[in-house]
């Protein structure tokens, strides 16, 4: 009879159950897809600010984006002081040469926290409700932007260490979780190893050019010392600039002309150069300096050559290709 009578209950009380167990589904899924969307929303900045890029080829020389990821990894890790030359096109041989030893030394304990962290991430995440999620956004912060650069690269090469920037604050916090998560006496010699990296990364960058315990010390981008050396021994009645941004670089080192003229790229540059050229027609010496070449470049020289001589021209390669033309008046 009691058992008749607990049959009949769990008859009646199966709908309700299902129904409960269906719902709670339903909103495990919901909430699952509405976190997701919500760690792909945080994006949407950034893609719209890589979008523009698709339509750039500016950016071919960007290289392999196979390349390029690790070479990424690498300015995250110890900036532009070790292996500043590792994508000039030597052979691989060559590199490993020069730079293998300096990259293993200064990588490797960097590297290995920031491996360790990762996987303390995903293993602490067993031990909490929302395991997936978390997952979920260790994934999206370290791997989907480069890999999303990676996938479009066949069409438009911008996986630079400029377009992934904003993972660097995460990649140092998930080395910093590696790190907490060690033994104290361990903690001890990773920090010392990892400083004695950064040190040297440090050193070989502002210490350039030079040797340090028999590395040669190269610029890891353009030497904008020298650049603005160089200008400020020519003495010029004005200096333009093209394109506008390297004056950033320049105002750090050199002494500020009488005049400075920023030109932009765009649209209206060819209109702006020849608004320059003839409102500077009666300055002594006009001194450009000049990157990455283009139609830019030589509307300029074109420009300046009617009635200037070119008194001196330098180059300054590495990245950029900088150039530094001096246009004096010529004597009437």
């Amino acid at each position: 009879m009691l058992a008749k009578q607990a049959l009949a209950l769990a008859e009646a009380q199966a709908p309700s159950a299902l129904e409960s167990v269906t719902a709670r589904a339903r909103r495990r899924r919901r909430e699952w897809l509405l976190a997701r969307a919500n760690v792909a929303l945080a994006f949407v900045p950034w893609a719209l600010w890589a979008a523009p890029g698709l339509n750039l080829g500016s950016v071919a020389w960007v290289g392999s984006a196979l390349v390029r990821a690790p070479y990424t990894l690498l300015r995250d890790l110890v900036g532009y002081g070790v292996a500043p030359q590792i994508l000039w096109g030597q052979p691989a041989k060559v590199i490993l040469r020069e730079e293998g030893w300096a990259v293993a030394l200064t990588v490797a304990p960097l590297l290995w926290l920031l491996a360790r962290g990762a996987w303390q991430v995903w293993r602490a995440a067993e031990s909490s409700g929302d395991a997936a999620m978390r997952r979920t956004l260790l994934v999206m912060l370290l791997v989907v932007p480069i890999a999303a650069l990676v996938a479009v690269s066949p069409w438009a090469k911008l996986l630079h260490e400029r377009a992934v920037s904003f993972q660097s604050p995460f990649v140092l916090m998930v080395i910093a979780l590696g790190w907490a998560t060690l033994r104290r006496s361990a903690r001890i010699a990773a920090a010392l190893a990892s400083a004695a990296a950064i040190a040297f990364a440090l050193a070989a960058y502002y210490g350039a050019p030079g040797e340090l315990l028999g590395y040669p010390l190269r610029y890891g981008k353009e030497d904008w010392r020298a650049v603005a050396g160089h200008v400020n021994q020519l003495q010029p009645d004005v200096v333009i600039v093209q394109p506008d941004y390297l004056h950033l670089a320049l105002k750090r080192y050199w002494r500020e002309p009488p005049e400075t003229v920023l030109l932009k790229d765009g649209p209206r540059a060819a209109a702006a150069e020849r608004h320059t050229v003839a409102r500077l027609a009666a300055r002594r010496r006009v001194v450009l300096v000049l990157a990455w070449g283009g139609p830019a470049e030589q509307r300029l020289r074109d420009g300046f050559a009617q009635g200037r001589q070119l008194s001196d021209e330098k180059f300054f390669p590495i990245q950029g290709g900088l150039r530094v033309l001096t246009y004096d008046r010529a004597p009437q």
